[in-house]
């Protein structure tokens, strides 16, 4: 994890959408004093239990942060910049052998990030 954190210090990312993410890993994120100055952390969200789950790091407040839990974490949020509203969608989808599951949450994610002027989806798409 901490290497990690050196390229998120080194490059500043304006938006870190993480999948896969564990309670330990969201936990060192929020540890650093680098992430507590420079951005806002989003809820850890996904599946009920243990396991992996999604969060998103960004430098701007969240306008609007709503998790849908499609049997698998995906978190959605939006910022507003100059330009209009720009949504952004954290996934960890259904895998395997599953393309009409897969479709059809990608195509709920679009429909909710629609009004955005522009929408960046991230994960395992």
């Amino acid at each position: 994890m901490q290497a990690l954190l050196d390229l998120i210090e080194d490059t500043s990312p304006d938006i870190i959408m993480l999948q896969e993410n564990t309670k330990a890993h969201h936990e060192y994120f929020l540890n650093s004093p680098f992430i507590q100055n420079s951005y806002y952390v989003s809820g850890f969200e996904g599946q009920s239990g243990p396991g992996f789950k999604v969060s998103i790091i960004c430098r701007f407040p969240l306008q609007f942060c709503l998790v849908h839990a499609f049997r698998r974490p995906c978190l959605l949020g939006r910022v507003l910049s100059e330009n209009g509203e720009i949504g952004f969608a954290s996934v960890h989808l259904t895998s395997g052998n599953n393309a009409g599951i897969r479709s059809r949450q990608i195509e709920r994610i679009q429909n909710e990030l629609s009004t955005c002027t522009e929408a960046i989806i991230a994960g395992d798409t």
